[in-house]
């Protein structure tokens, strides 16, 4: 059985104080449902910005939403709630960042870190483990995910493997991330499942 790799970016809003959300825009974005697990990736012949959203925003569509996974034929809503960003399966980069799947304690290897001190009650409740005050959602299952870390932008882009085509994607996404919302600083909640 392999290892996948979930992934939350937030940038940091210097106005509020605050790390606040990225996800697609559903509108330049493809759906497709793969076994139990909707994906949603974004159409390379449509152009479109990231979309940056609250904790709070967040919890409240939750909120409002909650009755739509009884029915989700009438009310498509958990796509806009989805989150995460994966990159292909990559064993070195898994090694690297999180020290999964590793043979042996290299120096290079990074210890999992957990998740940010100052993460959000509503990060918590996705990657985490689920929050009381915020129902639950079909799109996320927390419980499932292990050796939860981070990285700034700055470390993204320091990193080097060869042969990592994981990490090149991992880069692509960071330089959408950029080039989405410019000099803000990000960073990338990282969870793997098994």
């Amino acid at each position: 059985m392999g290892c996948d790799i979930h992934i939350i970016v937030q940038i940091f809003d210097p106005l509020t104080n605050e790390y606040k959300f990225i996800r697609e825009n559903i509108n330049t974005s493809k759906k497709f449902v793969l076994g139990n697990m909707t994906l949603v990736v974004p159409d390379s012949s449509l152009k479109g910005d990231l979309i940056v959203n609250s904790s709070e925003e967040l919890i409240t569509n939750f909120k409002d939403h909650i009755d739509c996974q009884i029915n989700t034929e009438e009310c498509e809503c958990e796509f806009d709630f989805n989150l995460q960003f994966h990159v292909r399966r990559d064993y070195l980069l898994f090694k690297r960042i999180a020290n999964i799947r590793s043979d042996n304690k290299s120096g290079k290897n990074m210890e999992p870190r957990g998740i940010p001190d100052d993460a959000c009650i509503f990060l918590k409740h996705i990657i985490l483990e689920t929050q009381d005050n915020i129902p639950l959602c079909q799109c996320f299952d927390p419980c499932d995910l292990h050796s939860h870390t981070y990285l700034y932008d700055d470390e993204i882009n320091n990193l080097d493997i060869e042969n990592s085509k994981g990490l090149s994607e991992l880069k692509e996404l960071l330089n959408r991330v950029k080039e989405s919302f410019p000099g803000f600083k990000s960073r990338f909640i990282i969870a793997f499942d098994n």
